[in-house]
């Protein structure tokens, strides 16, 4: 047998092995990412419980949880110095913008930017303080 009928040959043979061989279907299943398990919040029949499910969902940073807890009709009353530097959000933040601006906030991840605002100076630690007493 001539040597370049040879070397065909095997070329043929590891081309069909090799396509055949690597179909990646191995039997083999890929792990799956492990999923955290849902935030599961206590029924909120007091104040101090419903305060508890804001800051265990705001803590556990599960947005999905925190989303669960706001009304259909929720609003946040904007104070008259913050509708005067944002005049474009207006008197109330409903649930939707709510939501989205805690998803952004609860995501993870960095450099996370709205052109619509501007970066101000951040409140001292002891304004936040005074709004959990």
């Amino acid at each position: 047998m001539d040597i370049h009928l040879r070397y065909l040959l095997v070329f043929i043979l590891i081309s069909i092995t090799s396509t055949f061989g690597c179909s990646g279907d191995s039997g083999i299943e890929d792990p799956q990412p492990e999923l955290d398990p849902p935030l599961e919040l206590p029924f909120a029949g007091s104040e101090n419980q419903l305060m508890d499910n804001f800051r265990t969902a705001l803590e556990e940073m599960s947005a999905e949880a925190y989303s669960k807890m706001l009304h259909v009709d929720f609003a946040t009353f904007l104070q008259n110095s913050t509708q005067l530097t944002y005049p474009s959000l207006g008197p109330t933040i409903d649930r939707a913008e709510e939501v989205r601006i805690a998803l952004r906030m609860l995501s993870g991840q960095q450099d996370l930017t709205n052109a619509g605002l501007k970066a101000t100076q951040p409140a001292a630690w002891g304004s936040f303080k005074a709004m959990f007493r």
